[in-house]
């Protein structure tokens, strides 16, 4: 059946479907989605950023650790002559769909913290344009679409409410993130480690690793900052919230590239480093209200709250 259902969206490939279907599908890339969450959290809302980068980070975790545990293979592995689209998206193994399970797990939160019916009627719609793109696309079976729906869904009804119970309480919310920060990153630079060392099958940890990254970073900045600068944002001064954002995602940028360049000029650009990337670009982007605070406070890009 799934290889019918995939067969079906293979015969009904034409340009502008595939246009559609390759915009859509890029509301579940993980770097377009960051910079939402980062924009959210530094200039629109604190709280309700934070909730959707711990939300997102969880979730691309479970969804990164079961691509490890079940392995399956992509459709174009099992199906012979499968035309497949934008193919280089779809890493590592198939189920499930980390595209739907992103998706998913952003629209879900945004509609759970906002509660308008607008807003939730145009996120139900991105998740089943989405989820429908990765098919069409052919780099998906459809368990893995809907094991993608289950995991963003469930991340979000499990845990939104306890992720906002965390950052109203401030001395709880630096101490969950100082120990959610610790597991994340030691377990990245051991999970790296072994696959540099051969140990573990690149293909299927690393993108575990990629992920275990972040969330060590994400969560060590977390701390960092509410306890030495807790920034809040402002309701108006819009011109400096589009500089803050356009400076913290350049060097967002620069970190993320400059990396990659650097070591990879010098032949030892491995799956430490790729991961190692991923982490300081995490630190920098919950840390960087108190960096501004620290070396460009006199440009008051930041507005921070009583220091403890």
């Amino acid at each position: 059946m799934q290889i019918s259902i995939l067969k079906f969206f293979e015969s009904i490939h034409n340009s502008f479907l595939t246009f559609f279907a390759t915009f859509v599908t890029m509301f579940g890339e993980p770097m377009l989605l960051i910079v939402i969450m980062c924009i959210l959290y530094w200039s629109v809302n604190k709280k309700n950023g934070f909730c959707m980068m711990i939300l997102f980070l969880v979730s691309s975790n479970i969804m990164c650790l079961l691509k490890a545990i079940v392995r399956t293979p992509r459709p174009w592995m099992v199906i012979k002559d499968l035309q497949t689209i934008r193919q280089h998206t779809a890493l590592g193994y198939s189920f499930p769909s980390g595209h739907t399970s992103n998706s998913t797990n952003l629209a879900t939160t945004i509609a759970y913290l906002y509660k308008k019916k607008s807003i939730t009627i145009v996120c139900v719609l991105l998740i089943i344009l989405v989820a429908l793109s990765r098919l069409y696309l052919c780099v998906h079976w459809p368990t893995d679409v809907l094991g993608g729906l289950v995991i963003g869904v469930c991340t979000v009804s499990c845990l939104c409410k306890a992720t906002q119970r965390i950052f109203d309480d401030k001395q709880k919310c630096i101490k969950v993130m100082l120990i959610a920060g610790f597991i994340g990153t030691v377990s990245y630079i051991i999970v790296s480690s072994l696959i540099v060392a051969g140990v573990l099958e690149e293909l299927a940890f690393s993108e575990v690793s990629r992920i275990l990254a972040p969330l060590g970073g994400v969560c060590l900045g977390m701390s960092i900052e509410r306890k030495y600068f807790d920034f809040v944002v402002e309701e108006k001064n819009y011109k400096i919230k589009i500089i803050r954002c356009i400076i913290g995602l350049a060097v967002c940028l620069v970190i993320l590239s400059g990396i990659k360049i650097i070591f990879k000029s010098f032949n030892c650009y491995n799956d430490l480093v790729r991961s190692t990337k991923y982490f300081l670009a995490g630190l920098f982007c919950t840390c960087y209200p108190l960096l501004c605070n620290k070396f460009l406070g006199k440009f008051k890009l930041f507005t921070g709250s009583v220091q403890d």
